[in-house]
């Protein structure tokens, strides 16, 4: 989730500003900048926060510590839920947070018609997210290599972001 607040930190300290002035004749911008920020930074709290709850179960996995009678489908299928109700409450506790700032920062109104759809999007983007990664840590046998997954990961998504701001901010 921490990667989640830096990106929201960085918009509103560094590109919200030039953005809002490269869109000038464009109505509403504020309320559209504000929505695809929301969209993107939810985005990646589904994936962050996912990864890093599945994590553990490399951590486990690697140390033994999994001593139970219990399948090793049911122990897998368990990490996995709890992962995706983790993800679920991050992208709730942050959309929370940017909601409340933009309404009060920029005055834009949310239409909370629109709240069980938002609620739908965050919940089949933790199921992806949770089997993506899932898929990805399968494979990771220790924890040191999923720690560099996750920094290529999140490299991967910077240099993404960053291509779209600056494209965003050149044009």
């Amino acid at each position: 989730m921490l990667g989640a607040l830096i990106a929201f930190v960085l918009y509103l300290v560094f590109i919200k500003q030039g953005m809002v002035d490269q869109w000038q004749n464009m109505p509403a911008k504020l309320a559209l900048l504000d929505n695809w920020l929301i969209g993107g930074v939810l985005s990646v709290t589904a994936i962050t926060t996912t990864f890093s709850s599945l994590k553990q179960f490399v951590l486990d996995r690697e140390s033994d510590s999994i001593l139970t009678d219990v399948s090793y489908f049911k122990i897998q299928m368990s990490y996995v839920c709890a992962s995706a109700i983790v993800g679920l409450l991050m992208q709730i506790m942050m959309a929370i947070v940017m909601m409340n700032y933009f309404a009060n920062s920029d005055q834009v109104t949310f239409d909370l018609a629109l709240l069980p759809q938002l609620i739908i999007i965050m919940l089949l983007a933790t199921i992806l997210s949770t089997a993506i990664n899932l898929l990805i840590l399968q494979f990771v046998k220790k924890s040191q290599y999923g720690s560099t997954i996750k920094y290529n990961y999140w490299d991967s998504f910077r240099i993404f972001s960053g291509n779209i701001y600056s494209t965003r901010c050149i044009t």
